[in-house]
């Protein structure tokens, strides 16, 4: 990269990745969070992503598959974190979609396709229902 790219890419990651306090920026990501912008068509809607958001999508998920009658789910982390936002991207928060993915896992749920470190996107989980 240029010099003057390479200054701009150390700012932004910087700042990105940068604790942030509520009143600084108007919220502040918990438990080492990343803040994504869930559309950059329309703006700076900067939101916090960490475990939390993506174990209530993926609850909210396993809950519409058991009201509709299904007895499993597969769920791949990749879509997960593209359906909340902020994947592909250079900052992304795929291993706090994993990890929720992962903790959310029973003994009689399957893994399916399993993550290495710096690919978590593959993971895949047949999630059994009900819970």
């Amino acid at each position: 990269l240029p010099q003057d790219q390479t200054q701009k890419a150390a700012a932004l990651a910087a700042f990105f990745l940068a604790p942030r306090r509520a009143g600084a920026s108007g919220i502040a990501p918990s438990h080492g969070g990343v803040m994504l912008n869930r559309s950059p068509a329309r703006g700076t809607c900067m939101i916090p992503v960490d475990a939390a958001v993506f174990r209530s999508e993926l609850l909210r998920r396993l809950e519409r598959a058991k009201q509709a009658g299904q007895r499993q789910i597969d769920v791949n982390a990749g879509e997960l974190h593209r359906h909340i936002g902020g994947y592909p991207a250079r900052l992304h928060a795929m291993p706090h979609c994993a990890r929720a993915m992962l903790a959310e896992r029973r003994a009689d749920d399957e893994i399916l396709t399993s993550a290495t470190p710096g690919h978590e996107e593959t993971l895949t989980i047949r999630y059994r229902l009900p819970r």
